[in-house]
């Protein structure tokens, strides 16, 4: 079955022209300016909205009435069609510091729910991010389950099959060889919830550590030493070209001001958006994540204590939002930051986050205040508001 999406804005990594795309058994067939299609097959107008490839959100730890940590595959149903309708179409469930056992059940259920058809977004594999956190960072990660990488306990985690990310704080015992057993396996490191130094971070990269987990949230930032100012593992991840940054473009975790500077320094190609979703869809009020008590409230999700936030209730559109409306980043740019590099992190650069002919068919459709009006997967179309709009 051939659809051609027409009369859009198309958004590729470079430009935004006028034009469309043709989708054909689950892949992209062609990417065309103008009405340069033929009038087979499904036609989708797409009234002159933005036509860009379906966002792909490396960290996100679920929604309101569904948590990775939940372990079923009922839960994970619910946070691949929430974060769908949002514009979400492939991610990677992300666990949270609990116990071995607690964590192993999780990563066996993403495994199980990786292979069922997806309704909703697509799921890749886990991200496992914890325990191997410092403790002066941890955040709203659990201290009591705060310990260095441990090769048993690691392998074991590895040994389910679908652990594609790992964060971990460089400068805990265990955690450079962490990366030196499991970069080689493909699985991609991330400087996490790290208290480091400059010289930790070095080391980091030296070892195969290629991406900073949440920048300026719970990571080590610029600090006075006596009275002689020192950088954190923030600042040396800014300098540092080998390492790309996650953001949690969501307004509240990173300042306009900020996410500009971040923009202005890594470009593009530097920014990871993320949501670190945890209770998406979440209205105000009093909740639970791992023992620890929380509170949402005007939009954000912070520790009941109001040391510090505790995930986010965002969604990847209203970090394309945040980036192009607030930010000020030019929409191609803001669109590849929540698409294309994060599939880039992943090794998965040659098929997702880009429309381009051959990759996968994972398309949205949104009008200038990035409201979500058509989401297709992989060719399926998943939601579909044009006819209404």
């Amino acid at each position: 079955m051939r659809t051609t999406l027409y009369n859009g804005q198309v958004i590729t990594p470079l430009v935004v022209r006028r034009g469309g795309v043709v989708v054909e058994d689950g892949r992209i067939l062609r990417v065309f300016e103008g009405d340069d299609f033929e009038r087979t097959g499904e036609l989708i107008d797409c009234r002159e909205h933005f036509i860009s490839p379906g966002f792909v959100d490396i960290h996100t730890h679920g929604i309101f009435n569904g948590d990775t940590m939940d372990a079923t595959p009922e839960a994970l149903h619910r946070i691949t069609h929430l974060h769908a309708q949002h514009g979400t179409t492939s991610l990677l469930p992300t666990t949270l510091s609990r116990g071995h056992e607690e964590i192993l059940r999780a990563l066996n259920n993403i495994c199980l729910c990786r292979e069922l058809p997806p309704d909703g977004a697509r799921i890749l594999g886990a991200h496992l991010e914890g325990n191997y956190f410092a403790p002066k960072m941890a955040g709203a990660q659990n201290p009591a389950y705060l310990y260095p990488p441990d090769e048993q306990d690691y392998m074991e985690y590895v040994e389910t099959g679908c652990i594609v990310r790992v964060a971990a704080a460089p400068e805990l015992p265990g955690a450079l060889k962490l990366a030196e057993k499991l970069v080689p396996l493909g699985i991609q490191l991330s400087i996490g919830h790290s208290n480091g130094t400059p010289q930790d971070v070095r080391n980091a990269i030296a070892v195969g550590y290629s991406s900073l987990t949440h920048i300026f949230n719970a990571q080590s930032a610029l600090t006075s030493v006596f009275v002689y100012p020192e950088a954190g593992v923030c600042e040396s991840a800014l300098l540092h070209d080998e390492l790309r940054v996650e953001c949690i473009c969501d307004g509240n975790h990173l300042s306009p001001t900020l996410l500009k500077l971040i923009y202005k320094i890594k470009g593009a190609d530097g920014m990871i958006g993320i949501t670190d979703a945890v209770y998406a869809g979440a209205a105000d009020g009093d909740y639970n994540m791992g023992g620890l008590d929380v509170e949402v409230k005007n939009n954000i999700c912070i520790l009941k204590n109001q040391s510090a936030f505790a995930g986010s209730i965002a969604t990847m559109d209203l970090c394309v939002r945040t980036l192009h409306h607030k930010a000020g980043i030019p929409i191609q740019d803001a669109v590849s930051i929540c698409s294309y590099t994060p599939a880039k992190v992943i090794g998965r650069q040659n098929s997702i986050g880009m429309l381009h002919p051959g990759f996968d068919a994972d398309i949205n459709v949104f009008d200038p205040e990035i409201n979500i009006l058509f989401t297709m997967v992989q060719g399926k179309t998943f939601q579909n508001k044009l006819t209404n709009a």
